[in-house]
């Protein structure tokens, strides 16, 4: 582990932010640190293990979680301002995706946005509209038939519409009011757990739990869709185990 990270390319790039990594990853790499520090001759500085080797095998080791800036047909005026923040260009429906994708090996995963920002100026104010955006993944790859294997929270002033399957209809959707009681703004979270054991997805709001569903797939690809112009969402916490 130790020469991989001294190695890798990522030891020459932007760390990341301590607190991206989830505490799993942070007990794991400092453990095995402590270890081979152990094996090492006492008492010569020679054999200290720097703290910059620690926090670059902990890069090396933490897997990032991004969004996908390739261009997909949903995703066109999706401005990234970095890996992690995407902001809406056009008054239109925008789809990206957040990777990597998440699978069977992977018995739970966590994954917290924020929305940083909505419309302020004229009658795109959210005082007066509020905002329009979709949480949720995808089984597949973009393309035409998204959501015929999509589930999605569907966030619409104070009201949220899970949709799953992309089945429409009436009887398929299920709406209700926010947990907050009021329209959401910015600062509010949404949060995904993905729990491969329990074969079952539970979506969150401010952490507060909005709906429990089963989860028909081996693999999970999350993704947001925003609408209004100027729209901003970071994702802001992420864990695996």
């Amino acid at each position: 582990l130790i020469q991989s990270a001294l190695q890798t390319p990522m030891a020459m790039s932007t760390p990341v932010p301590h607190n991206m990594i989830d505490q799993t990853s942070k007990d794991i790499v400092h453990g095995f640190i402590r270890k081979s520090q152990r094996q090492l001759p006492k008492k010569k500085p020679f054999y200290n293990i720097p703290e910059l080797v620690n926090k670059l095998c902990l890069s090396f080791y933490f897997i990032r979680v991004k969004f996908n800036q390739k261009q997909n047909k949903y995703g066109l005026d999706m401005q990234f301002e970095n890996d992690t923040t995407v902001k809406n260009t056009t008054t239109n429906w925008r789809t990206a995706t957040i990777s990597p994708s998440i699978s069977v090996d992977c018995a739970l995963f966590k994954l917290e946005i924020t929305l940083n920002a909505l419309p302020n100026e004229g009658n795109y104010s959210y005082t007066k509209y509020n905002n329009h955006f979709n949480f949720g993944y995808v089984t597949k790859d973009i393309n035409d038939k998204n959501r015929a294997h999509s589930v999605e929270m569907k966030i619409q002033r104070n009201e949220i519409t899970i949709e799953q399957d992309g089945d429409e209809s009436v009887s398929a959707k299920k709406m209700m009011r926010s947990p907050l009681n009021r329209n959401f703004k910015p600062g509010d979270t949404c949060m995904m757990i993905v729990d491969f054991i329990k074969k079952e997805c539970t979506l969150k709001v401010n952490h507060y739990d909005v709906v429990t569903l089963a989860l028909k797939s081996d693999i999970v690809i999350p993704a947001v869709s925003l609408y209004w112009e100027g729209t901003e969402i970071e994702i802001t916490s992420y864990s695996f185990q």
